[in-house]
């Protein structure tokens, strides 16, 4: 009897011991998460990796099963790389696109889960414009470039020219101060960068901001709009633009015979040059020695300001990974990768809160300001938008066209590239 005793003892503990290990197997099993598969999100841009690499770190510390490959692509040939990928496997995951390349890419693209209304209260105006259509949102911008007047100090000095001009008439008036003229009319010194086509860099974007602040309509995505060439504010604003390339024009200060007027500016040549914050590391590695400032862009009406933007929106493109791919791009834009983006690029910020903290800035404050004043309008193809406006320029210039005729012949190919009829 004492014997069954211990064996029904022992088979007592013994089983006690199993099911204790078995519910702590279970215990321990049952409170870890499963893991995250992994899981890989191609990023295309035009940051260095040392940038945006660090950018992301913490992201991903938040966020392991996470395998960001950000590859930096060459701005010069990053359009055409960005076309042919497309429908191969080297499509990436997210991409950056120029705030005028919308409707180049936006079958290609996933709205975000954005109502269209909050991006007026995150960002300038111009975004909307740009990143808006059909009241879904197709883009994100992490910062907004625009252009700026930078102007040689020491010509300035020499000239007795104290201020930089606020207005365009200010503008005519210093750069008739600074030119330099020969007997026989040749230009020995410009006093600006402006007028022509080829040699001037920013050329359509410099246009575009004069015709935007004279209150031309050039295109209308939601109706038809009216040509060109019957808008009294688009011929003033091309005929002040080819004042200065004119040489019979009293305001003659530019041809075609010049530098590149960013090279021109950085040589001690021209002493104003329309720049964005991009251009600026470009001019210093030319002439490390060169003192300039830079200035908000002149006005014709200083209490209606415009200026004019430069810049790229995140976007994601409709691959199976989209809906982490697009958390990241509102980390990126929205969260505090936007704050650490600012602080390691020194870029002019795009959300409002940062453009707020950096207005006063002695860097970015004009680039801030002019953020909120940026105008935009709708292309559906910029780079034939571009050749229509050389193309309406150089015509003038040669003699071959009078301005109101070259207007005609541009409104006629800017028709037929928004499909809409006038």
């Amino acid at each position: 009897m004492n014997e069954i005793s211990k064996t029904k003892k022992l088979f007592i503990l013994t089983g006690a011991v199993f099911l204790i290990l078995t519910l702590v197997f279970l215990a321990g099993f049952f409170s870890k998460k499963p893991k995250k598969k992994s899981l890989k999100l191609v990023i295309w841009g035009l940051d260095s990796p040392a940038v945006i690499n660090q950018v992301l770190a913490p992201y991903q510390e938040k966020h392991p099963y996470l395998d960001c490959q950000y590859q930096q692509k060459n701005e010069k040939t990053y359009y055409q790389e960005l076309i042919d990928s497309f429908g191969t496997a080297e499509t990436p995951d997210i991409f950056v696109i120029k705030n005028t390349w919308l409707d180049k890419f936006k079958k290609r693209i996933v709205p975000f889960n954005l109502q269209a209304k909050e991006i007026k209260k995150y960002f300038p105006e111009v975004v909307w414009t740009d990143a808006v259509r059909e009241e879904k949102v197709w883009g994100l911008p992490s910062s907004i470039d625009t252009l700026v007047l930078a102007y040689n100090l020491e010509k300035f000095n020499q000239k007795g020219i104290a201020l930089p001009p606020k207005t365009w008439q200010e503008f005519i008036e210093d750069a008739n101060l600074l030119k330099e003229i020969d007997e026989t009319g040749k230009i020995v010194k410009p006093g600006a960068s402006l007028g022509s086509v080829d040699n001037i860099e920013n050329f359509f974007d410099i246009l575009s901001l004069i015709m935007l602040q004279k209150g031309a309509q050039i295109t209308s995505l939601n109706k038809e709009s009216p040509s060109l060439a019957s808008q009294d504010s688009a011929l003033k604003a091309l005929n002040f633009y080819l004042q200065f390339a004119e040489p019979k024009s009293a305001n003659y200060t530019w041809d075609k015979s010049l530098k590149n007027s960013l090279d021109s500016f950085a040589w001690l040549e021209s002493p104003m040059a329309f720049i964005y914050q991009k251009d600026i590391k470009r001019i210093k590695e030319k002439n490390p020695k060169l003192i300039f400032e830079i200035s908000q862009v002149p006005q014709f009406n200083l209490s209606q300001p415009v200026s004019y933007s430069s810049y790229y929106l995140w976007a994601v493109s409709w691959k199976k990974n989209w809906p982490e791919a697009q958390k990241l791009v509102e980390y990126l834009t929205l969260g505090q990768g936007a704050k650490d983006y600012l602080n390691l690029t020194k870029k002019p910020p795009a959300l409002r809160f940062l453009i707020k903290e950096t207005i006063k800035d002695p860097d970015l404050k004009i680039f801030s300001y002019q953020a909120l004043i940026a105008k935009s309008y709708w292309q559906p193809d910029p780079f034939a938008l571009e050749k229509i406006f050389k193309d309406m320029v150089k015509s003038v210039l040669s003699g071959k066209e009078e301005p109101i005729e070259a207007l005609r012949i541009a409104s006629e190919k800017i028709s037929l590239l928004t499909g809409k009829k006038r």
